[in-house]
């Protein structure tokens, strides 16, 4: 395992999302949903589509969803315009 460490394309190749999923909780607690949702995000705004696909059955895993929804995103921040 050791000699393919840096031999994977996707989290596929490393963990099934069960996997993921019960680490996540381990160790983020009741973070884990969200960080598997910014995992996600991250993943799809990186174009790594594999990657994304991988993070939302962790995230179904997680929450026990058997229909998933798309993670919805924030509104964009409005920022006023300092005068000097």
């Amino acid at each position: 395992m050791a000699q393919d460490a840096f031999n994977w394309k996707s989290f596929w190749d490393i963990a099934t999302p069960d996997e993921a999923a019960r680490i996540l909780t381990e160790w983020f607690g009741m973070m884990a949903a969200q960080l598997a949702v910014d995992c996600a995000l991250a993943a799809g705004s990186d174009h790594r589509d594999d990657d994304r696909r991988f993070w939302l059955a962790v995230l179904d895993s997680l929450t026990g969803s058997t229909q998933r929804q798309p993670p919805v995103m924030p509104p964009p921040l409005e920022v006023e315009a300092r005068q000097p």
